[in-house]
């Protein structure tokens, strides 16, 4: 069975909140990630230079964030450990202050 194709402007438009067409075009590019971590993309194909979804494609999209995301809050609520999210500001600065120390110990 062939789902109905959506351009990614008729797919902002049947999103609630209505996203802006480039919104879209990085959900299937580059993915969102989830507050646990995971990085979920939005499936679509490519015909020519144009790219195509479908409403049940943006409704597995919205469920798998969905799911991700209560998973990483019922864990923090029960007290469980949960995934770091990746802050790539916050790992520099971990690291230049790990080299920091690592110099002065070694007299530089």
């Amino acid at each position: 069975m062939i789902a109905e194709h959506l351009t990614l402007t008729n797919a902002a438009k049947q999103c609630p909140g209505r996203p802006s067409v480039n919104a879209v075009w990085r959900w299937c590019r580059k993915g969102v990630r989830s507050r646990n971590g995971e990085i979920i993309r939005l499936d679509h194909i490519r015909v020519g230079g144009r790219i195509f979804t479908s409403a049940e494609a943006l409704n597995k999209f919205f469920s798998a964030v969905a799911r991700a995301d209560a998973l990483h809050f019922n864990r923090a609520y029960l007290g469980m450990p949960t995934q770091k999210i990746c802050n790539p500001a916050e790992d520099m600065q971990e690291r230049v202050a790990r080299a920091n120390k690592l110099l002065e110990q070694t007299g530089f």
